[in-house]
This record gives C-alpha cells, sequence and structure tokens, in this order.
C-alpha cells in the first residue's frame, strides 16, 4: 500500500484522517518528483506503479483520460485514494474511553 513507501509514515492500522492522508499523497508525489512540470496542480500519476496501483478504482472513462494525459489533479489524486479507504467514526460519551468504529 502506498502508506509503506513513504519514509516515516503511520501504520496501515492507523486511522487517519483525510488531512493526514492529503500530507501523505503530497510528501509521497513531492519525494517521487511526480509533479507536473507545467501546472504543480496536477501529478504524472502514470509515471509511478504505486500511486497508479492506489487509484485502481477509477471508472473506464477515468482510466482512457489518464491514459492519454498521465496526469490528474492534485485533489483528484487524494479524493480517489480516500475513497478506496475504509470508513471510521469516533464515538465519544463524557467520563468514558472513546469508542472507535
Amino acid at each position: 500500500m502506498l502508506l509503506n513507501t513513504v519514509p516515516a509514515t503511520p501504520s496501515p492500522r492507523d486511522l487517519l484522517t483525510q488531512v493526514d492522508v492529503r500530507s501523505i499523497v503530497n510528501g509521497y508525489v513531492t519525494a517521487k518528483q511526480l509533479l507536473n512540470s507545467r501546472d504543480q496542480a496536477y501529478v504524472n500519476v502514470t509515471e509511478d506503479s504505486t500511486l497508479l496501483d492506489a487509484l485502481s478504482d477509477l471508472k473506464a472513462s477515468e482510466r482512457r483520460q489518464l491514459q492519454e494525459t498521465g496526469f490528474l489533479r492534485r485533489n483528484e489524486v487524494v479524493d480517489k485514494i480516500v475513497g478506496n479507504m475504509q470508513p471510521w467514526f469516533e464515538i465519544t460519551v463524557e467520563g468514558r474511553d472513546p469508542v472507535i468504529k
């Protein structure tokens, strides 16, 4: 998984917020020099097999567009990765330990 390839990242078992995921993806993209040279709001996704695997849920039309252009907007990359992750929530009751589901 993507998390295992970035140094000093949390364990795949850790609960991450969308902000955490965005930070990890931005760090990965920067470390791997995947930012588009013309516009840094775009990521050259097809240049990295790990990142491409993390986006495996792309629709056929999105995959065709990606094959033609080779890049996606950075926020789209984060949103798609978050969309592939299992959701969680935390319930807190005053005076009791939080319950995470």
